[in-house]
């Protein structure tokens, strides 16, 4: 391997070198100059090329999971105020979590109680909701796609006013509350079942717990990229 690499080496040298030749006696020192600038220039901008390619390519990839719902239709079955989640099984799976990984991660950002006091004071920002409602892939030649199934836990709320998720805040701690669903059930026989992170064919009934920054009177769905189903939230005083 490393035989190679040198071999490798010395022939981009060699090559280099007879390029000089070349330009240097047709156009003297200055296009030697040119050919260097032309060349480092070319070394340095190959990363952000290559990094630029890779972006696309996973940003395609992102597109063509998204697309099996893609313009897909929305049946609000009913919208109910719901109390905010409790968060001592979700703080308690993360003590244990940080006991497992140790030492070299005491941060003040990795302690549990911060992470579910800022999820609490998240909790608190946002109206809660039961939505029980029905999403319908569409079927298309906009959509066809060679993932046919859909994951209901990749689901996320869009203020359907922003071209921004509720979930995005960049960083920004003055970005205010973010949504979130936090529960997703799945109806199956009868009844609703808790989603195990399964992915399903056509349309499914689903029983949503999800938190809504306060004053928002719509939302709608979005997967991956793709925004569909605006409905409106109903009024819950504070």
């Amino acid at each position: 391997m490393c035989r190679r690499l040198l071999f490798s080496f010395s022939l981009l040298v060699f090559i280099c070198m007879v390029a000089a030749v070349a330009v240097y006696s047709h156009f003297g020192w200055t296009g030697v100059l040119i050919l260097a600038g032309v060349i480092v220039g070319g070394a340095l901008l190959t990363p952000l090329l290559v990094k630029g390619l890779l972006t696309r390519l996973i940003m395609m990839a992102f597109q063509a999971k998204g697309a099996v719902l893609k313009s897909a239709t929305v049946e609000i079955h009913h919208i109910s105020p719901a109390e905010p989640p409790d968060r001592a099984e979700e703080l308690e799976y993360h003590r244990t979590l940080m006991d497992e990984i140790g030492e070299g991660f005491d941060d003040e950002t990795d302690d549990p109680d911060d992470y579910i006091a800022e999820q609490l004071k998240n909790d608190a920002e946002c109206n809660w909701y039961q939505i029980d409602v029905t999403i319908t892939p569409k079927t298309t030649a906009a959509n066809k796609t060679p993932f046919h199934l859909w994951e209901p836990g990749e689901l996320m709320l869009a203020n359907p006013n922003s071209t921004m998720s509720f979930q995005i805040s960049d960083g920004d701690e003055d970005a205010g509350p973010e949504a979130e669903i936090h529960k997703i059930q799945i109806w199956e026989e009868g009844e609703f079942h808790d989603d195990e992170g399964l992915k399903y064919p056509g349309p499914q009934r689903l029983l949503l717990h999800a938190g809504v920054p306060r004053g928002s009177r719509e939302a709608q769905f979005m997967y991956y990229f793709n925004r569909f189903g605006k409905f409106e939230l109903p009024v819950i005083e504070a």
